[in-house]
């Protein structure tokens, strides 16, 4: 019975360092120029981001964003329901779901502004035709915080459950999907929108 426990443990501690890391690769605003947090007394200044215009660029900027969203979209389900559930247990995985919600709310309206940029005209300037490709600033304005992500420094694993393991084992795939997401998107060569890029640094 312990050591059934004790192995429970160690499979749910492997499963939240991997939802952990993947949730900060792709949902962590202060490693981009997205990321810059609220800080109280400051201004609330905007900034769109401008590239040179492309047809192909753009396309690319709009598929990663149309799959990306919906894909955020779906870790707030799935993190709602995991803390509606009475059959959760570990503190450790109910602080990282808080966290996925805040972040990724976040996340996910800078996607929609992104592509509110996408579709907005170009701009021609100096014989160059620009397209508007994001706005910089927003945390700034929306007053974002950013929610860390727990760890056992942070938060104790606690009692185990088997909606605590299912829930692990299957944040585990949805993260490992948004993460080749960003990947590819990095490695393609047509893909020039640089706040996206640091999105998915």
């Amino acid at each position: 019975m312990i050591l059934g426990i004790f192995r429970a443990k160690l499979r749910l501690l492997a499963c939240t360092a991997v939802v952990a890391a993947g949730a900060a690769l792709v949902s962590d605003p202060a490693r981009a120029a997205i990321g810059e947090e609220y800080e109280p007394g400051g201004g609330a200044p905007t900034s769109t981001w401008f590239a040179l215009r492309s047809e192909a660029a753009q396309r690319i900027d709009r598929e990663y964003v149309t799959g990306m969203r919906p894909h955020h979209a779906g870790a707030l389900s799935m993190s709602a329901e995991y803390l509606r559930d009475p059959g959760r247990s570990s503190p450790l995985l109910q602080a990282l779901s808080r966290a996925i919600v805040a972040n990724q709310t976040f996340e996910i309206g800078v996607l929609d502004e992104i592509a509110r940029n996408l579709d907005a005209p170009p701009v021609r300037l100096f014989g160059l035709t620009l397209q508007p490709i994001a706005t910089d600033g927003m945390a700034q304005a929306e007053r974002f915080l950013k929610a860390p992500i727990p760890s056992r420094m942070t938060h104790a694993i606690g009692p185990v459950s088997e909606t605590d393991v299912r829930f692990a084992k299957a944040m585990i795939i949805h993260h490992q999907g948004a993460v080749e997401m960003a990947q590819d998107y990095l490695a393609n060569p047509g893909a020039r929108n640089g706040f996206l890029g640091w999105m998915n640094i």
